[in-house]
Formats: structure tokens, C-alpha cells, sequence
């Protein structure tokens, strides 16, 4: 029973910084390619853009296992949305797209950190 308990702490210990590391790291990528925008350095945020779009697409599988489908979703659709702006050239939805998406992932890092709260 001692070595099964010892499994699932190691597995959401595990888990858990995996999906902070990702979210920090999505979110830090979001916050670049809006500054890249607003600062009209489009080669540079497009990119950003495919370098955000390629590593979602990467780590979308493992993050749906860790912390399940319906909490990828909508940053999912953001992404894409946010990848297919900047290919049309339509930089002002695609900051609100941004900004949306960080949106949902400050959600995600929010319910899987571990505290009181989340515990209860």
C-alpha cells in the first residue's frame, strides 16, 4: 500500500511541474508574440507564432492525460485561431485571441497548483 501511495504522489508531483513548467512556458511565448506584434516586428512574431503552434502540437496529447480534455480545449482553439490570424494578416484579433488564451492558461495553472484550496 506504502509503495502505491509513494507512485501517485511521485505521479502529481511529476505532473503537476510538467503542466506549470508548459503553462509558464506558453504563457511567456503568448506574451512574446504580442510584443513582437504591438511593436509590428512581424517576421520575428510569425516565428513566435510557429514556434507556439508546433509545441502545443507536441505536448496537446500529454497535456489532455494529465489534466483532461475539456481544460485543453479552449486554449487548443485559441492557439489555432491565434496561428490562422497572423497568417491572414489580421493582427488586431490576433492580440485579442492572445490575450484570451493567456486567459485559459493562467486558468489552467490556477486549478492544478497544488493549495488549501485546491486540496479540499
Amino acid at each position: 500500500a506504502f509503495s502505491i501511495l509513494l507512485i501517485l504522489i511521485l505521479y502529481t508531483w511529476f505532473a503537476e511541474k510538467f503542466v506549470l513548467n508548459f503553462c509558464k512556458e506558453i504563457d511567456s511565448t503568448l506574451e512574446t508574440c504580442a510584443t513582437e506584434i504591438l511593436e509590428e516586428k512581424y517576421s520575428q512574431a510569425m516565428s513566435t507564432v510557429s514556434n507556439l503552434y508546433d509545441s502545443w502540437e507536441d505536448n496537446d496529447i500529454l497535456m489532455s492525460i494529465l489534466i483532461g480534455d475539456s481544460s485543453v480545449v479552449e486554449p487548443q482553439k485559441s492557439i489555432v485561431a491565434i496561428y490562422m490570424s497572423f497568417k491572414d494578416e489580421n493582427y488586431d484579433e490576433c492580440l485579442v485571441t492572445i490575450r484570451e488564451c493567456q486567459g485559459y492558461v493562467h486558468e489552467i495553472i490556477e486549478t492544478n497548483r497544488t493549495s488549501f484550496g485546491n486540496i479540499l
